[in-house]
Formats: structure tokens, sequence, C-alpha cells
């Protein structure tokens, strides 16, 4: 398990990651994250979900 904390904005955000995504390079993750979503894994579902949220909230500014 790898956990790794991040500040967005005055937010911290701590991630868990049992899979090791978070030690992927952005090619293993992009993969990864296509083959999890074909699958149908329904955490990859609403991670997608929430950063398009976080996208529209951001541009709205």
């Amino acid at each position: 398990m790898i956990t790794r904390e991040f500040m967005l904005g005055m937010t911290r955000i701590v991630a868990h990651s049992p899979e090791g995504v978070l030690a992927m390079t952005a090619k293993q993750r992009q993969a990864w994250l296509r083959r999890e979503w074909e699958r149908g894994n329904p955490i990859v579902h609403r991670i997608v979900e929430a950063t398009k949220k976080m996208t529209v909230m951001v541009e709205d500014r």
C-alpha cells in the first residue's frame, strides 16, 4: 500500500493506493485506468465523475 498526501488549495488530500497506482508512470496509470474503466470498476467511475465535477468548479471561477 502506498499513501501520498496532496494539497489542493487549503484542502489536504490523502490518497491510499493498494494497487500501487501512485507509484506508476503516467503511461502505466493511463493503461490501468483504461483497463479498470472497461472492467466497470465502480471506484474508477466515481473518480472520473469527481474529477469532472472539480473541473467544472474550476472553470466556473
